[in-house]
């Protein structure tokens, strides 16, 4: 019943969408669609001008930011070529980049101080290595066993009420 309540609502939602007549003729509703689509016709080209005007603009200032030396040709020669002066332009690094060496200690690793753990954990073995054998490292008697794992048992699960709808 619900259901039914439901495409009812949904139909008459759209008809009443649907309602609208279209403009009479074609001319009309060509020409009403080339108006509506004009108004934001200008706005492409702004999308689009924008970022190559940025991207212009960054390349020049980058060009303009990095000078380049140039040198002149060394040798003259009596040939055509020589004629004409050749300016090859050269690039030079403007950043060095230099590897320091770093200092190599003579142990590796560099002994550090104990932590006020380590410190108590090394007075408790001394004063008492019976008992810091027991708490801290296995028993020599004590026999390596292979690890028990028992299987895994899931039961399926079951969902009351399924079959009513």
């Amino acid at each position: 019943m619900r259901d039914k309540e439901l495409d009812e609502i949904l139909d008459a939602g759209l008809k009443a969408y649907s309602a609208v007549q279209p403009r009479q003729g074609l001319e009309r509703r060509v020409l009403g669609h080339v108006h509506s689509t004009r108004r934001f016709a200008w706005w492409h080209w702004v999308a689009v001008a924008v970022p190559v005007l940025a991207c212009a603009v960054g390349l020049l200032l980058w060009r303009q930011s990095e000078p380049v030396q140039t040198r002149p040709a060394t040798s003259v020669e009596t040939s055509a070529r020589a004629m004409a002066p050749v300016v090859r332009p050269v690039v030079v690094a403007k950043h060095v980049r230099r590897v320091g060496q770093t200092p190599k200690r003579m142990q590796f690793p560099t002994p550090a101080p104990l932590t006020r753990e380590e410190r108590a954990l090394l007075e408790f073995v001394q004063r008492s290595p019976k008992e810091a054998a027991e708490l801290l490292g296995e028993t020599r008697d004590s026999e390596i066993k292979p690890i028990q794992i028992q299987a895994i048992s899931i039961p399926p699960i079951k969902i009351e009420n399924l079959e009513e709808k």
